[in-house]
């Protein structure tokens, strides 16, 4: 009788347990796939939101007396070039000759036009009709005239319709555009970090060129770069913000790569999208503003909008924003060629899935382990009782199945463990790194106890630098260590995610205005991505300063 009521309840005990382990994973699975589901319906919506207030903005009735009274005005410069190329590609419905003949007169007073200026506007001409000379002389005279963003916008005006360069042939440009690709993944304008506004723009350029092995290779490294920048509320973090241009950019690529990134696992974070990240800087009003509740900022709305009109071709069917031809639905069924490429593609992303699982079987197996643990000791308890029949067996093994799955896509952790730092001191032959935390910036604009007078939180010292670990990594011990307090958001425990440092020693970011914050610095200079993403190597100076500009006002 006493074995026979062990065995039950012992039975109870790990049948608890384990419909503990599959609820909780059901539930993180039911979470993962709640997605907001966004129709064509809804992105006219957001779209014509946008163009609503730019008519009360402006004081017009109507969107062709905006383009004809407000943009024709201000033609050649990049925010009514980009309203332009954007309405064109929306519905298609209007008449641009009054702003042609805006650019015409404009191109003729302006001397000195800068290599990426020319291109733009030869991609508005392009769109809108008109002057193909002067497309013709910008793609023979501007490609590689000012750095990778040249190679990347001279690329995309070739392919808006079949132009062809005198200077650079397409597989030139693409292989030059390759070749400043950096170690990390992605490009930049600068430096050894990548940028993700500059990455995107680049995907944008390589797109058409996708099915190419070196491309394929280049872009899904990217890719992979972008998924683990976006951030857990569907956004990005870049040049130490949050910014809805960033986000729009990531869009643009996606769409130029024909991705359907509402569905695409690698950019969907929790139950957030990448659209969803776009909306978080919508007003209420219908514009967009830069930074997380910021206010009207022209920029942000027009690439917002460039953005929403390349997600709603995408989901129209349409081709691609940068392809300047007569819309019509893509061709079904797929050819032999397509269908091959939609193989690849498919395997590219299986491929990307892969790298993911492979970076935790170790840990993995400890779970498993110890499932397998328990698992065997109640089938011991089974035969001991000579419970071992068919029934019981099956429902043993099914309850196991189950707890490994959900196991193996569950990373458990105790609050010790989680916010365990080590504080190891240093010995002869360890890399080291030197931090030092400041607040200069405020010393004299508020007197509280949690501002030093001397700005310094931290003086400048020396710590232990162990293997793999990011400036985020060397933040935690230190603040730890000298009792420091830090609060942030996101988490290194998952490898699509980043870290954003929301207040340090009680300073926190907009307490002295919507560009103050937190920034770092490595070596003199500020790296373009967040802090858990900057890898760190022996003899690196860490210098965190608190910021009322964006770091303008930091000395060098």
């Amino acid at each position: 009788m006493k074995n026979n009521l062990f065995f039950k309840r012992s039975l109870i005990i790990i049948g608890v347990i384990l419909l503990h382990t599959v609820i909780t994973g059901v539930i993180c699975v039911d979470a993962s796939e709640r997605k907001v589901q966004y129709t064509v319906d809804d992105l006219e919506k957001i779209i014509d939101n946008i163009l609503t207030f730019k008519k009360k903005e402006s004081q017009i009735t109507s969107i062709q007396k905006y383009i004809d009274a407000c943009l024709s005005k201000s033609a050649g410069t990049s925010l009514s070039d980009w309203y332009i190329l954007s309405l064109s590609q929306y519905k298609g419905r209007y008449n641009y000759s009054k702003y042609r003949k805006a650019l015409d007169i404009y191109l003729k007073d302006k001397r000195n036009t800068k290599a990426t200026d020319m291109q733009r506007i030869a991609l508005v001409y392009s769109a809108v009709g008109g002057n193909d000379e002067y497309i013709q002389t910008t793609i023979d005279n501007s490609i590689g005239n000012l750095g990778i963003m040249s190679y990347i916008y001279g690329l995309i005006l070739l392919d808006t319709k079949t132009f062809t360069s005198n200077s650079y042939s397409r597989e030139k440009i693409v292989m030059k555009i390759l070749s400043l690709q950096l170690s990390d993944g992605g490009w930049a304008l600068t430096g050894k970090v990548s940028d993700v506004d500059v990455t995107a723009m680049a995907l944008q350029a390589l797109a058409p060129y996708y099915d190419e092995v070196d491309v394929t290779i280049a872009v899904d490294e990217a890719l992979l770069l972008l998924s683990k920048r976006q951030l857990e509320s569907g956004d990005y973090y870049s040049y130490n913000n949050r910014s809805c241009e960033s986000v729009a950019q990531v869009i643009l690529a996606l769409c130029s790569l024909e991705k359907e990134f509402l569905k695409d696992e690698r950019f969907i974070k929790g139950k957030h999208t990448l659209l969803d990240g776009l909306l978080l800087y919508a007003l209420p009003d219908g514009s967009f503003s830069h930074n997380i509740d910021g206010l009207y900022n022209n920029t942000a709305t027009v690439q917002a909008m460039t953005a929403l009109v390349a997600t709603w071709r995408q989901l129209n069917g349409y081709d691609t924003i940068f392809t300047f031809t007569k819309d019509e639905l893509k061709e079904e069924p797929l050819n032999s060629q397509e269908s091959t490429n939609l193989i690849m593609k498919t395997i590219n992303v299986y491929k990307d899935a892969q790298l993911g699982i492979l970076r935790n079987i170790y840990n993995e197996e400890i779970k498993i382990a110890i499932i397998l643990f328990i698992s065997t000791f109640i089938l011991g308890i089974l035969y001991k009782n000579k419970k071992h029949n068919r029934k019981n067996i099956l429902l043993l093994l099914i309850l196991t199945a189950i707890s490994i799955v959900v196991i193996w896509n569950t990373d458990f952790k105790t609050v010790k463990n989680y916010y365990q730092v080590s504080t190891d001191t240093i010995e002869e032959g360890d890399y080291t790194v030197c931090v030092s935390i400041r607040c200069d910036t405020v010393v004299d604009k508020k007197a509280v106890d949690y501002i030093p007078n001397d700005g310094i939180i931290l003086e400048k010292c020396e710590y232990k630098l162990n293997d793999g670990d990011s400036v985020f990594d060397i933040l935690l011990r230190v603040t730890q260590q000298n009792k420091i307090q830090l609060e942030y958001c996101g988490s290194k425990s998952d490898s699509i995610n980043t870290v954003y440092i929301k207040g340090m020693n009680q300073l926190y970011e907009y307490d002295f205005g919507e560009l103050s914050g937190w920034m770092y610095r490595v070596n003199g200079e500020f790296p373009g991505v967040g802090c858990a993403d900057y890898y760190l190597s022996d003899g690196d100076i860490i210098e965190w300063f608190y910021t009322c500009d964006l770091g303008k006002d930091i000395s060098e």
